[in-house]
C-alpha cells in the first residue's frame, strides 16, 4: 500500500504514525502491531476516562465510551471497513464471544438498543436500561433490574484488550484474526487521505 508522505505522517496512536505502521505490516511484527493496536483502543477509549476524577463517576460517560470501543475492536476482528448498519450485529458477536461479558447473553440487542443506542440518540438508558456508577460492589450485570455496573464493565473492556492483543501475538500471520486486521487498517488509513 502506497500512501503520500503528508499521509504517511499522520498518527494512529501516540507511538505510530501510519509510515511505522506500514513497516511494522511489512516486517509481519505481530507483536509490534498488537501492541500498538492495544494502545490505540486504550489511549482512544479508556485511558481518558481514567484522567476524569476515578474514571468511574460518570456512567454515562464510561458505558458511551465502552460501546464505541466494542464496535471499534469489532470491526478490527472481523475486518469490517466500518460498523455503519453493523451496529447490533457488532453487539451480538461481542458478547457471544467474550466469556468475561457471558452474563449478558441472551440480552445482546436489548442492550444494544437500550444503552449503546439510548446514550448515543437521546443522551440516556432507555427500555429500563440502568446504569451503577457509585456502587462497585454490584455485579456487572444484574439481571432483573437491567442494572450494568460501569466500573466492572470498563475493566472488563480491558482484559478483553489485553487478551485481543495476546491472540494476535501469537496467531500466524496469515491466518484470518491476522487478514481481518490488515483489512481494517487499510480502510483507516484511506480514510486519513484527504
Amino acid at each position: 500500500m502506497s500512501t503520500s508522505s503528508n499521509v504517511s505522517k499522520v498518527w494512529l496512536s501516540t507511538s505510530v504514525r501510519i509510515e511505522k505502521y506500514l513497516d511494522m505490516e511489512k516486517a509481519e511484527d505481530r507483536a509490534g502491531i498488537a501492541k500498538f493496536l492495544y494502545e490505540r483502543f486504550t489511549e482512544r477509549y479508556l485511558v481518558p476516562l481514567k484522567e476524569v476524577g476515578k474514571g468511574y463517576d460518570n456512567g454515562f460517560l464510561v458505558m458511551a465510551s465502552c460501546c464505541l470501543l466494542i464496535e471499534s475492536l469489532i470491526a478490527f476482528r472481523e475486518g469490517w471497513p466500518s460498523t455503519e448498519g453493523l451496529s447490533q450485529r457488532a453487539f451480538e458477536l461481542f458478547f457471544k464471544q467474550e466469556d468475561r461479558f457471558a452474563v449478558f447473553r441472551g440480552h445482546e440487542v436489548d442492550f444494544w438498543k437500550g444503552v449503546r443506542c439510548g446514550i448515543l440518540h437521546q443522551g440516556e438508558t432507555v427500555l429500563g436500561w440502568r446504569l451503577n456508577f457509585t456502587d462497585p460492589n454490584t455485579p456487572l450485570l444484574e439481571v432483573n433490574e437491567k442494572r450494568v455496573n460501569c466500573s466492572k464493565f470498563m475493566t472488563g473492556l480491558e482484559g478483553v484488550l489485553m487478551d485481543y492483543r495476546s491472540l494476535l501475538e501469537r496467531t500466524p500471520w496469515n491466518y484470518e484474526q491476522w487478514q481481518n486486521v490488515r483489512k481494517k487498517m487499510a480502510t483507516t488509513i484511506k480514510a486519513c487521505e484527504s
